[in-house]
């Protein structure tokens, strides 16, 4: 665990240095950097699947896949190059971690250090070091947003995030679920009457109401689920309340109240909100299929984003209290949960 602590107080070092103001794209590519050589460079130890997917890399039985094709011939090229298991990690590992600090640096002015504590804690980034498919699915969807935001002229904006999403549906079947994007990439550039206060009281309620009726959601999952994946309902166990519901609800509830109260609004921001209610109704559902969790890993990047956003537009005084707060609470999690997780990334080791 020692690793993370020298993470975390590097993380903490970027947040409240002056570069993170002047120059936030230099601590972003030092953050990216020291996280990256964690990532690469583990013992294939670490992580739950990590050792079965080198073992499948190195045996070539990446064939037998019937599904998710996509990391099937990944593995091809990669193997036809005769690149080593080590290697294999690294570009892996690069193909997983880079999209991520790239939407953050596009999707993001200010708070980037602190997005990235937040991807680092309650984020996608434990699961990066055991989940590799789903962590390389995950990173495409983010490249499709990122080329989205780039490019001007419509058509082409969605034609490069339907490619994205049917690319990353090739690596891990959940990212079907993706298909949400769409829409809520065009809701976003549109104005509808959410600000009323019967919207907000319907918003709250919302994953409460949806909690409420997740067994008749369980017929229609039982249903688009293929065989392959039968064993996550088995290996996700009882649902975990506090990580699956509570946290998420107190995410949910706290970018809620901020986004009614912003004073500035674009396309980027509407569309990491709208995320963040996809986020949250699927964590709801958790309570009855704690396999859904895996579904919360597409959207959680830009609930990070909002979260760090809304709280860069508070004032001041009130900006360095929730910060602090919000970054204690989130390593204080972070580091109780942890050890002795199913994730097996806690004892920590280099190659």
């Amino acid at each position: 665990m020692l690793i993370y602590y020298i993470l975390f107080l590097f993380v903490v070092v970027c947040m409240i240095s002056g570069n993170e103001k002047t120059y936030p794209n230099k601590n972003l590519k030092v953050l990216f950097l020291f996280v990256y050589c964690i990532t690469a460079f583990r013992s294939f130890s670490i992580g739950t699947d990590t050792k079965g997917y080198i073992e499948e890399y190195i045996s070539g039985d990446y064939f037998l896949r019937s599904v998710d094709q996509g990391f099937s011939y990944l593995n091809l090229c990669l193997k036809e190059l005769g690149l080593s298991p080590r290697l294999y990690l690294m570009l892996v590992s690069l193909i997983i971690i880079l999209p991520v600090f790239t939407f953050i640096s596009r999707y993001l002015k200010e708070g980037k250090s602190f997005a990235v504590l937040l991807y680092l804690t309650i984020g996608n980034f434990t699961f990066n070091l055991a989940g590799m498919r789903q962590s390389i699915a995950v990173a495409i969807l983010l490249a499709g947003l990122v080329l989205y935001d780039k490019i001007e002229r419509v058509l082409p904006k969605y034609i490069v995030i339907a490619s994205s999403i049917y690319l990353a549906f090739s690596f891990h079947y959940t990212a079907g679920v993706c298909v949400l994007i769409l829409p809520l990439l065009w809701f976003s550039r549109r104005t509808f009457p959410i600000d009323n206060k019967l919207a907000k009281i319907f918003l709250m309620v919302l994953p409460i109401v949806i909690m409420v009726s997740t067994k008749y959601v369980a017929n229609v999952v039982n249903y688009f689920m293929i065989t392959k994946y039968e064993h996550y309902e088995t290996s996700f166990g009882d649902s975990n309340v506090v990580s699956y519901i509570i946290i998420p609800y107190c995410m949910y509830l706290y970018t809620l109240f901020l986004f009614y109260r912003s004073n500035s609004s674009d396309w980027k921001k509407n569309f990491c909100f709208y995320c963040s209610i996809v986020h949250m109704c699927v964590a709801a559902c958790t309570l009855y299929i704690p396999m859904l969790a895996r579904f919360e890993y597409y959207f959680s990047m830009p609930l990070m984003c909002l979260i760090a956003n809304l709280t860069m537009e508070l004032p001041l005084s009130k900006r360095k209290i929730f910060v602090f707060a919000i970054s204690l609470v989130c390593m204080a999690f972070f580091l109780i949960s942890t050890p002795g997780g199913t994730l097996k990334i806690d004892n920590y080791s280099f190659f």
